[in-house]
């Protein structure tokens, strides 16, 4: 699941705002880092992502250094995997298999390292690997393996490749990441996800 919190707090850099958010439910409880999403309007949006382990009521408080997202609380109501839900890949002897079903999971992989290169139809590469029958790619998140440079429209963090600011984000091409990462696995690929080392 996926929550969001707001706040008008300003900051010379939100990035260093510490934020986490912990999930309790009878006698388990999970703690999350929380992430920052981006500003509008001079509300600033922070997101935390999650994954329980049981259906039910499940009650959340944060800690954070801004004092004005500390002590936000609430609750999510977690539901049973619905039919076909396959839920996480988790451990099973030296394989894997899919946590909801039983089933095994065989990786029938392939490599797609410019896929988030702004020149690649990234929809018509996960049509290709979906019809091919491959359930896995490997990506790389900001590779400069192209003539026109490439590792530009692919910078993770603020500033540029040419002058970097390693203290903030690009949350343009995180948000787009996201929206690859997510339509491929509607389609049940997974990701091998990393980026290269620069140097």
């Amino acid at each position: 699941g996926e929550l969001s919190l707001t706040s008008n707090t300003s900051s010379e850099n939100l990035f260093d705002v510490r934020l986490s958010a912990t999930f309790t439910h009878v006698s388990s409880s999970f703690t999350f880092w929380v992430f920052y999403a981006g500003a509008l309007g001079g509300e600033h949006t922070w997101k935390v992502r999650y994954n329980l382990p049981a259906s039910g009521a499940w009650t959340y408080a944060t800690e954070s250094s801004d004092a004005e997202l500390t002590g936000r609380n609430g609750s999510v109501s977690i539901a049973n995997p619905s039919s076909g839900n396959r839920g996480f890949l988790v451990k099973n002897g030296r394989a894997l298999k899919w946590e909801n079903t039983g089933d095994p999971y065989f990786v029938v992989g392939q490599t797609a390292y410019a896929l988030l290169h702004k020149n690649v139809s990234w929809t018509s590469v996960l049509d290709w690997l979906q019809s091919a029958g491959f359930n896995q790619v490997r990506i790389d998140l900001n590779s400069s393996g192209f003539q026109d440079g490439g590792q530009n429209d692919r910078w993770l963090w603020g500033g540029s490749p040419g002058s970097p600011d390693f203290t903030r984000f690009n949350l343009a091409q995180w948000d787009k990441i996201d929206q690859v990462l997510a339509n491929g696995l509607n389609r049940g690929l997974t990701f091998e996800v990393g980026p290269k080392t620069i140097n």
